[in-house]
């Protein structure tokens, strides 16, 4: 069988188009806009992981890759940090010791806030 004209013309759009391996995840974008965008700033690939606790990788972050960050908890201690950020766009946390410096500060403002009956910057005077 002859390949026809149309053939030959579709393969390679169909080659270009079809997925590569981690397609999916080489990127973590913003996943909402108060998102706030972080990077990884250690010379060596890090782990962002399942949850908190368990060390179980899920995402291999590259050096400089940059990703969105919604929350911080703490977990697990990781050379005795135990802030964890919160990659929605991976479903995974990565210890904020391998964050850029201020990666989590709008998120701890916030809960500074919160704590002290602040709300939109506001003083709550009901809040206790």
């Amino acid at each position: 069988m002859k390949p026809t004209a149309i053939t030959l013309l579709l393969v390679p759009i169909a080659v270009l188009g079809s997925p590569t391996p981690n397609q999916g995840i080489s990127l973590a974008p913003r996943v909402d806009f108060s998102d706030k965008t972080c990077s990884q700033f250690t010379n060596i690939a890090q782990g962002c992981d399942t949850d908190r606790y368990n060390s179980k990788r899920k995402v291999t972050v590259n050096p400089g890759q940059t990703f969105g960050v919604r929350c911080w908890s703490y977990g697990q201690s990781v050379q005795g940090n135990t802030v964890w950020d919160y990659v929605p766009g991976w479903d995974c946390w990565i210890s904020a010791l391998w964050t850029n410096t201020g990666c989590e500060s709008m998120f701890f403002f916030s809960f500074l806030l919160s704590q002290r009956g602040l709300r939109e910057g506001v003083l709550d005077l009901n809040a206790r």
